[in-house]
């Protein structure tokens, strides 16, 4: 996709699509800011936690962590200060339910069928 000019805010800005990273080339950092100071995620393009910076390693190394849904789990399970956190910085799903919302994020198993 070729970059574009666009008015925001009353300015004009040049927009331009940036494909995700395969896992083993993350994480992608600015070079002279260092892996530290360099490294955002695109969740509202926020700096990287050490945690972050961790997970993205080791889907580098190809280290996959288990991952398993907790079925019949609810919101209530779960603590609401990440849940409300994430809220504020996406900004984009500020319309949904708490439940549709750890669903979209798979955050929250959905229910099984059957």
């Amino acid at each position: 996709m070729r970059p574009f000019v666009e008015r925001l805010n009353g300015k004009t800005v040049v927009v331009r699509e940036v494909k995700d990273a395969e896992p083993n080339r993350k994480p992608i950092f600015i070079q002279r800011r260092g892996l530290s100071k360099g490294a955002f995620r695109r969740v509202a393009d926020r700096l990287c936690s050490n945690e972050d910076l961790g997970e993205l390693l080791a889907l580098r190394k190809g280290e996959i962590h288990e991952v398993s849904e907790v079925h019949d789990s609810e919101c209530s399970d779960l603590e609401p200060k990440p849940t409300k956190r994430y809220r504020e910085m996406s900004g984009t799903e500020a319309d949904f339910e708490e439940r549709d919302l750890l669903r979209s994020i798979t955050a929250l198993a959905p229910p099984r069928v059957g």
